[in-house]
Parts: C-alpha cells; sequence; structure tokens
C-alpha cells in the first residue's frame, strides 16, 4: 500500500469506529462529492481491491453506498498489530530463546539476524541471547529464511530457574524507558488536536493526522505489546492507548461533520 493509501486509510478509519468493531457507517453524498473533488475515488478503490475496505448498496440510501473498514483494514490502520488484542492474550510461564553463534566473518548475517529479531519483537538478554513470550511458531517462518544452520543458530523454550523474576528478564531484555518516551511523545501529541471545525483547522489536523500516524508507528516499531502480566508497573501503553481511542472518537464526528478534513491530502 502505498503512503497516499495508507495516510487515507488511517484518517477514513476515525469514522468506522476503528477502535471498537467494525460498524457499517453510510458516508454520504458529501463524503464522495468530497472524495472526487480531492482527487482520492482511485485510493478508496484501491482500498477495496485490497480488501480494507468494502461497501455495498443500502436499502433507501438510492445510489449511495454504505462502507465499512474490514478486519483486515481495521488492523492495516492500526499498523498491522493490535495492542488490546497482544496485551489481553496469556501467557504459559515458558520464554522462546533465540542464540546464536554467528562468526566475525559473517557480520552482515549477524547484523540481519538481529534485525530480524527486533522486527519480530524480541527482547536482546544479551547479544546473542534474545527472549520473547510468544510462541515460535510465528516466527519460524522469518527464521528459516534466514538460512543459517543449527550449528550458528538454536530456537528453545523454556523457563527460567536461576532465582530471575519474569520482571527481571522484561526489564534487562527491552528498553522500556525508551519505549515509554515514544508513548509519551505520542501522548503530548494527542493532547495538542485542533478542536474546532471550519477550513482552518481541517487544515492543521491534515498536517496534526500525518505526525499522529508517524508517532504511533514509533511505538509500534519500539514496544513488544507483551501480554499484560508481563507490564513493568510503570509502563505507559495502555494509557495512552486509551486516550488515543477517546481522541479518535471525537475526530471520527468531525470527519463526518467536515469532509474537507483531508482536502490537502493529495499534495
Amino acid at each position: 500500500m502505498k503512503a497516499r493509501g495508507e495516510l487515507l486509510l488511517y484518517r477514513l478509519s476515525w469514522t468506522f469506529d476503528m477502535m471498537m468493531s467494525p460498524t457499517w457507517r453510510n458516508l454520504n453524498d458529501s463524503f464522495e462529492s468530497w472524495a472526487y473533488r480531492s482527487g482520492c475515488l482511485r485510493q478508496i478503490q484501491e482500498l477495496e481491491a485490497l480488501d480494507l475496505i468494502e461497501s455495498r448498496a443500502e436499502a433507501g440510501l438510492g445510489k449511495r453506498r454504505v462502507f465499512r473498514l474490514t478486519e483486515l483494514g481495521r488492523l492495516a490502520a492500526l499498523g498491522g498489530r493490535d495492542p488490546e488484542v497482544a496485551w489481553s492474550r496469556p501467557w504459559d510461564g515458558q520464554w522462546r530463546m533465540v542464540m546464536f553463534d554467528v562468526p566475525e566473518a559473517a557480520r552482515d548475517a549477524r547484523e540481519m539476524l538481529r534485525a530480524a529479531l527486533r522486527k519480530l519483537h524480541f527482547g536482546c538478554l544479551q547479544k546473542s541471547v534474545w527472549i520473547s513470550p510468544g510462541s515460535l511458531a510465528e516466527v519460524a517462518d522469518e527464521m528459516k529464511r534466514l538460512k543459517a544452520d543449527a550449528a550458528s543458530l538454536v530456537l528453545m523454550e523454556g523457563r527460567s530457574w536461576g532465582g530471575e523474576t519474569a520482571g527481571d528478564l522484561v526489564g534487562s531484555a527491552w528498553d522500556f524507558k525508551g519505549i515509554n518516551r515514544s508513548w509519551e511523545r505520542l501522548r503530548r501529541h494527542l493532547a495538542t488536536v485542533p478542536g474546532k471545525r471550519g477550513r482552518a483547522c481541517a487544515e492543521e489536523l491534515v498536517d496534526w493526522s500525518a505526525e499522529e500516524l508517524g508517532l504511533w508507528k514509533a511505538c509500534m516499531s519500539l514496544d513488544p505489546l507483551l501480554p499484560k502480566v508481563l507490564h513493568p508497573s510503570i509502563y505507559h501503553g495502555p494509557g495512552t492507548w486509551k486516550l488515543r481511542r477517546k481522541v479518535f472518537t471525537s475526530l471520527g464526528r468531525q470527519l463526518v461533520g467536515d469532509v474537507r478534513l483531508s482536502g490537502r491530502s493529495s499534495d
């Protein structure tokens, strides 16, 4: 999905109750008129083709269509990860470990492996020992693509028996100070959302939403979204997520009332 389509999906998701169960929402003639004027109809068609949004004719609405965000679209608008689902998943007390011993001569392969583990949100206990509370089955395909042999890469699972608590391991493996800084930057930005209607507000919201999306993606890149039982005592993620939901609910109502919001989205 291109950047323009991603930003359009993100903004449209405000009106689709993205933070709740997807529901049918009438995007009336004023919306379609705006989409035509702003040159976004092609992006809407592409989002439909990708099964990110869907539409149907609704009885009593004439030629107007009713759109909704698909489950795939809702997840895409969140950047591919749903915090509530991740936080609420159970943990069986087992740690999944990736250990490797890649020689200095294969430095590029070693850095590729570390980058892959960071992308999969493993935590680094040591440079060559990484852990995750999730199933290795979820990352097995990614590991296979690295083409490392058993002598240099070992995948295991087990419990800690050295007296370390789960909190000790979480604090060592993930940088929650940095993760909290990322969430705090997002929280501060959420507090600056333009609160008035009209063209000036619509133009401010274009810039505000683009920055908000960037800050959100930074949070999703850094945060492993661990199960709730593993959350550090001071963790800003859930609180900021709740604030974001509240802000987006308000923005959804505003977007329906002022379709000029994305008037500059094609710039």
